[in-house]
C-alpha cells in the first residue's frame, strides 16, 4: 500500500524540474458524471497505471455510498519512479435523483437530470431537448398524451437487475417479482463481506453469518450461486438489494397458489425446475422461467456439501426452508438446523 503524502507539492516539483514528458503526458479518460447506485458505486479510470484519489490511498478504485464531487489524479512511472502529470485533476460527481450538486457539464440553456443521468433543456417547455421551443415539442406531446408507458419506471420486472456487479435474470409471476436465478452476493447490502471460506469444521461450528459456494467449483457457482447459512439470511443488514427481500414463507404460499390457479396444483416443483442440471430425467419444464437449480446444500454436522443435482434447498425469512427433489412434483417445507448452507432467492417488496 503506498500513500500520497502531498500532492501539490509534487505537482509543483515537477514543473520546477522541468519534466515535459510528465505534464505532456494524456490524462486518462476519466468519467466526469457517474450515477449513484442504490448500495454506493465503484469509481474507476480507463488508465492501467495506478491512480491517486483524494482519500489519499493507491489503488485503482474507489468504492463512494453518496453524493459529492470526487478528484483524482494519477501517478506514472517513466522509468525514474511515480511522478504526477502537471495539471492532471478531474472533477467527478457522483449523484442520484436527490442530489442538490448541478456538474459545470452541461451548455447553455440545459441543466443536469439526475434521473436520466444526462443534461436536459431548462426549459420545461422544450419537450425534445433540442434547445429550441417549437412545434415540434407540441407533436411530440400530443403524440405520448395517453402513453401511461411514457411515465413508468425505466426498470421493468423481467429486466435485468444489477446488484454488487452481477446483472441477475428476473421474471413476474403473478403480482410477485422474483430473481430468476440464486443469490451469489459475497457482501451484505451495506457492503460488509459475509465470512467465506470457512473449513468444514469452521461451517458446522460458526455462530455468525457465512457464505460459500458448492465445493469450490467455479462451474457450480456460475450455475447455482452460492450457499448461505441462516445467520447470514437473519443479518440486519440484508442479503438482497434495496427494495428487495429474501423470500418469506408467505412469499412461496403465494408462488404455489398462482400455479395452482394456472392449473398446476400437484405438480408446483415440476414447473418450477430448470431445464437442465436434474438428475435421472428430473428436469422440469420452467414454465414459468423461475429456473429452479438442484444447487445443492452443505451439511451443519460437518460442513460437506451434497445433493449436487439432487435437491435445491431455498431459504426463507420465516420459519421454514422450501426444497425440490428430482423425483418429486411437489414443493417441500422444512425446518433445519441454521448451519446449513442453503441457496436464496429475492423477491421485490
Amino acid at each position: 500500500m503506498r500513500y500520497l503524502i502531498t500532492i501539490v507539492i509534487a505537482a509543483l516539483s515537477l514543473n520546477a524540474f522541468g519534466q515535459s514528458g510528465v505534464c505532456n503526458y494524456p490524462i486518462s479518460n476519466v468519467p466526469t458524471v457517474v450515477l449513484l447506485e442504490e448500495n454506493g458505486v465503484w469509481l474507476s479510470a480507463t488508465s492501467s497505471d495506478p491512480l491517486i484519489w483524494d482519500l489519499d490511498v493507491v489503488a485503482d478504485s474507489i468504492f463512494v455510498t453518496s453524493c459529492g464531487v470526487y478528484q483524482v489524479q494519477e501517478l506514472v512511472d517513466f522509468g525514474d519512479g511515480w511522478a504526477l502529470p502537471c495539471a492532471f485533476i478531474s472533477e467527478i460527481y457522483v449523484l442520484n435523483e436527490g442530489c442538490t450538486l448541478t456538474p459545470d457539464v452541461c451548455g447553455d440553456g440545459t441543466v443536469w437530470n439526475a434521473a436520466t443521468s444526462t443534461c436536459i433543456s431548462a426549459n420545461t417547455a422544450d419537450i425534445n431537448n433540442d434547445g429550441c421551443v417549437q412545434l415540434d415539442d407540441l407533436l411530440d406531446l400530443l403524440i405520448s398524451y395517453g402513453e401511461c408507458g411514457a411515465e413508468e419506471s425505466s426498470w421493468q420486472c423481467g429486466d435485468p437487475l444489477e446488484y454488487q456487479g452481477y446483472n441477475y435474470s428476473t421474471v413476474q409471476i403473478g403480482d410477485q417479482c422474483w430473481f430468476a436465478e440464486n443469490l451469489q452476493a459475497e457482501n451484505y447490502r451495506n457492503g460488509d463481506a459475509i465470512p467465506a471460506d470457512l473449513s468444514d469444521s469452521e461451517w458446522a461450528g460458526t455462530v455468525e453469518g457465512a457464505v460459500s459456494f458448492y465445493d469450490g467449483d467455479m462451474v457450480k457457482l456460475s450455475a447455482y450461486g452460492r450457499l448461505y447459512n441462516r445467520y447470514a439470511v437473519d443479518d440486519t443488514r440484508a442479503l438482497c438489494p434495496s427494495n428487495w427481500h429474501v423470500s418469506t414463507d408467505d412469499d412461496w404460499v403465494a408462488l404455489e397458489l398462482e400455479m395452482t390457479n394456472q392449473g398446476y396444483a400437484g405438480i408446483e416443483g415440476r414447473v418450477l425446475k430448470a431445464t437442465e442440471g436434474w438428475i435421472d430425467s428430473g428436469n422440469g419444464p420452467d414454465t414459468y422461467g423461475f429456473s429452479a437449480q438442484p444447487a445443492g446444500a452443505r451439511n451443519f454436522q460437518d460442513g460437506t456439501f451434497y445433493n449436487d443435482g439432487i435437491g435445491g434447498d431455498w431459504w426463507t425469512s420465516s420459519t421454514y426452508h422450501r426444497y425440490l427433489l428430482y423425483n418429486f412434483d411437489t414443493l417441500g417445507q422444512g425446518l433445519t438446523n441454521q448451519n446449513f448452507g442453503f441457496s436464496v432467492r429475492c423477491i421485490k417488496d
